[in-house]
């Protein structure tokens, strides 16, 4: 989303830059504010993304300009969305759900209640689950998702999960929901990581980071295997040892980033992984 009075701003190139890293394909561009330039303007807004997304992962969206003051284009948003949804194919159902969870609170008369984006499997009332790295063990009540009540939940969905056997307050953000008995945390994951392009700074040999995965944070530090430095663009090989354990799986993305901003992101190779020469 960018505002057409605005333009593209540093945050916006942050947005792209991660997006990129993670491999998201499917994307809408949507120029809002349409109402507040001249109508000459805007091509050169849509110019100006159009270069900053190119060479990414979300070149080639679609791009609509719309203006929530006036109404302009909105039902052709909602549209362009149900097009992308109808054509974007399912997640793969792995059976080994997980759900990352960002919010936990209690409602009055039903409980604990976590949210969070299922993947790699499906949900069900009544399940039986565990919360990693907790241990704590935990069974489904209910099941919502876009404020409708479901009895199963597929990979890909934002849901809603209320919670028996464990309060609001024995859960925290970043922490899995998931079956019982395969789920381990490690300390430590062999990366091979991509620089951003115009990066704030440098992934130096020993660096202190802060490491995203899922909806958890944690500070790591930062051995790079195969050279001193990795630069904007660079591609390389780096082991993480975390602060804290997490639950990571092999294929999973991870950010990171300091205090500069992001500085590069990739793809999981192996956890709890021996110190490499």
């Amino acid at each position: 989303v960018v505002a057409a009075d605005e333009g593209v701003m540093p945050q916006t190139r942050e947005h792209i830059a991660i997006l990129d890293l993670l491999g998201v394909e499917q994307s809408i561009i949507v120029i809002t504010k349409s109402d507040l330039v001249e109508k000459d303007f805007l091509p050169l807004v849509e110019e100006q993304i159009t270069e900053e997304l190119s060479a990414t992962t979300l070149e080639n969206s679609e791009v609509i300009h719309v203006s929530a003051f006036k109404g302009t284009n909105l039902k052709e948003l909602i549209s362009i969305i149900d097009s992308k949804l109808t054509s974007t194919p399912p997640r793969n159902n792995l059976g080994r759900p997980r759900l990352p969870i960002d919010r936990s609170f209690s409602i009055s008369g039903f409980g604990t209640v976590v949210t969070g984006t299922l993947i790699d499997g499906s949900l069900n009332v009544g399940q039986e689950l565990e919360v990693v790295p907790s241990g704590k063990k935990v069974r489904i009540r209910g099941l919502e998702s876009h404020k409708k009540k479901q009895t199963e939940i597929q990979p890909g969905t934002r849901t809603a999960v209320n919670l028996s056997g464990i309060t609001a307050t024995e859960l925290n953000r970043g922490q899995i929901l998931t079956t019982r008995g395969w789920l381990e945390t490690t300390n430590s994951a062999d990366i091979k990581v991509r620089m951003i392009n115009n990066s704030p700074g440098t992934l130096k040999h020993n660096l202190e980071v802060d490491f995203h995965w899922m909806s958890a944070e944690t500070k790591a530090k930062v051995r790079l295997l195969d050279s001193s430095s990795l630069e904007s663009n660079d591609v390389g090989w780096c082991q993480v040892l975390l602060d804290n354990p997490l639950p990571l799986v092999k294929g999973d993305f991870c950010i990171i980033r300091t205090s500069q901003g992001t500085l590069c992101g990739g793809q999981i190779v192996e956890t709890s992984v021996k110190r490499h020469k």
